[in-house]
């Protein structure tokens, strides 16, 4: 019996199934409870777990059916992760669990069907899937994660947790395990300065034969780069022209003699080098003049990020401070220039941070929402005065999220709020109030460096 069909026997053997004779000679307790992880979790199981059911089976203070069965109804891991899954969730969890893979429409709407009228119990949703079983690609996934599993726990020095797990959950049926898999380690996430010289180490392990290694770009601006089949990839650190830098992703691929593929990704992060204050600064130029603003990164960290990616974008540019009202606020980033609002874009809304203790004060940037407190986007407010009746208030006001102040141009600020408005209607019906008659222009808006005056 070859391992494909000594693993889809051993399934049907342990779940019960009487359509496939397993002899004691062709598995062992281990082997049947490291199936069951598999199967019913999706993973491999630890050492030490493995270690104690086996011993519970071989000492006759469990079966390995009752194991099942505990799995289904009792086990904490099965409980939270499958324990609240409609029945359609369930079906399409297992079967990826076992196939890497949704069922067919047909097939899951049959399943469902079957758990819905209690023809079937979740416990019993393997047996049915694995009689289903009948291409060689199914099976071979199949053998391929008990290969896997093995290794795991035989080796736990050289195969992590996280090795296994990622093997297991991106098999496919492209090649056979008949012995451990390479896994590949590309390293931890770093960051490095703009021009400095970088290197990101990753290594391959394979039990059984050498590896080679293969390194590329995945995301972020292209760049050139060193060997690329070396262990260790090399570059210099990329200048940015954005605020915030796009991270650049490298995927290494180790592959073994037998033409076995082990991958891994690592993320690596340019920074800019800011003097002094790490906040973000930011210029917004308009045609009244132009406004400084320092971001409160630190207290604000996901307004200020999110605003941010819109300055990198140039989302601000050319779009219209479309309602200042004196003694109150300026606001913009919804109406374009040609007097249309805005509808591509957009970012996802964000949390609203307004309980982070700043207040809208005079000169304080804020982000504009819905009556819903997270749905702020791209709007935001510069307050031309105090505004605390904006502030977050525990048990009241949901309030609206300060994440930075005017350092220079206030000026600016209180020269939009004197101009003449009106009330307009733009191309798609939408109303605006306190709309200046001449239109108030953002032209531009860029993060900068602060300069140290005494050099």
């Amino acid at each position: 019996m070859n391992l494909r069909q000594h693993f889809h026997c051993l399934l049907l053997a342990i779940l019960g199934s009487a359509s496939c004779q397993v002899s004691a000679t062709d598995l062992t307790t281990s082997e049947q409870i490291q199936r069951l992880y598999i199967g019913y979790l999706g993973r491999a199981a630890d050492g030490a777990g493995l270690e104690y059911w086996t011993n519970e089976v071989d000492n006759g203070a469990i079966t390995v059916d009752q194991i099942r069965i505990n799995i289904v109804n009792e086990q904490p891991e099965y409980l939270e992760n499958y324990g609240q899954l409609s029945n359609t969730e369930l079906a399409i969890k297992v079967y990826q669990n076992l196939l890497n893979r949704e069922p067919d429409q047909a097939g899951l709407d049959y399943w469902v069907n079957e758990l819905e009228t209690g023809s079937i119990a979740p416990e019993d949703l393997i047996i049915a899937y694995i009689n289903g079983i009948s291409s060689a690609e199914d099976e071979q996934v199949m053998a391929n994660k008990l290969t896997a599993a093995e290794c795991y726990t035989s080796h736990p020095g050289i195969y992590s947790a996280d090795n296994i797990e990622k093997i297991i959950t991106e098999l496919d049926s492209s090649a056979s395990y008949s012995q451990c898999p390479p896994v590949a380690d590309a390293g931890e996430n770093q960051s490095f300065a703009i021009g400095e010289s970088a290197q990101v180490a990753g290594f391959g392990v394979d039990l059984e034969s050498t590896v080679t290694y293969q390194w590329r770009q995945i995301y972020g601006p292209t760049i050139e780069v060193g060997n690329t089949e070396a262990a260790a990839l090399t570059f210099t650190a990329p200048d940015v022209s954005q605020c915030i830098s796009e991270p650049l992703v490298f995927e290494l691929k180790v592959t073994d003699d037998a033409g076995a593929v082990g991958t891994d990704t690592v993320q690596v992060n340019i920074t800019r080098d800011f003097p002094g204050d790490s906040n973000s600064l930011v210029e917004m130029q308009t045609n009244l003049g132009t406004v400084n603003l320092e971001l409160f990164d630190s207290t604000a960290p996901v307004t200020a990020s999110n605003f941010m990616k819109y300055v990198d974008a140039s989302f601000y540019d050319e779009k219209l401070f479309h309602r200042v009202i004196p003694n109150f606020v300026v606001q913009a980033g919804l109406v374009t220039s040609d007097y249309r609002t805005v509808t591509t874009g957009l970012l996802p809304a964000i949390e609203n941070e307004a309980s982070n203790g700043l207040s809208n004060l005079r000169g304080t940037i804020a982000m504009a929402r819905t009556s819903n407190p997270d749905s702020a986007q791209a709007q935001f407010f510069i307050n031309q005065a105090d505004n605390t009746m904006l502030d977050y208030q525990e048990g009241g006001s949901a309030g609206y999220a300060v994440f930075g102040q005017v350092t220079s141009g206030i000026e600016v600020i209180d020269a939009m709020v004197a101009v003449e408005t009106t009330t307009v209607q733009d191309g798609q019906g939408i109303q605006y109030q306190d709309f200046p008659v001449d239109p108030i222009i953002i032209e531009s808006v860029s993060c900068y460096i602060a300069t140290d005056s005494s050099e």
